[in-house]
């Protein structure tokens, strides 16, 4: 019975202006679909110059024009976000706040996001993160 109720959620939090994000969603997202949410773990199996992340990108967004975003992440890992794309760049988590963001004037083109984290995992094992992307 619970399985039936549960399957309700996405489209709830599609009535309520969530969106839902599967990187296995073969078309990037596009400026039309933020804000969106995404949910995941961090870290990874593939190790480089920003920490490890995974091997498939966490989002996938493909810009037709220079756009003004925000990307924020809450989790309690030491995460760091990988964007690949036409400006690859690596962002740290802030030690003194504990946040890790973004925001900024993005040039056209397609974008890889990944939430990874600097040490591979923290604590031993990967923890949950929350992403947003926003416009």
């Amino acid at each position: 019975m619970k399985s039936s109720y549960l399957s309700l959620i996405p489209a709830v939090l599609l009535l309520l202006g969530f969106g839902l994000y599967s990187p296995a969603n073969a078309t990037p997202l596009t400026l039309n679909d933020l804000p969106i949410t995404v949910t995941g773990t961090t870290g990874g199996e593939v190790s480089n110059t920003c920490g490890n992340v995974p091997g498939m990108p966490h989002l996938e967004l493909s810009l037709d024009r220079a756009s003004s975003l925000k990307i924020s992440v809450e989790t309690m890992a030491d995460a760091v976000l990988w964007i690949d794309g036409p400006s690859d760049f690596c962002i740290l988590r802030d030690a003194n706040t504990n946040q890790l963001d973004t925001s900024g004037f993005w040039p056209e083109g397609l974008y890889k996001i990944y939430v990874g984290d600097r040490l591979g995992t923290s604590f031993g094992t990967q923890l949950p993160f929350s992403m947003t992307v926003a416009q």
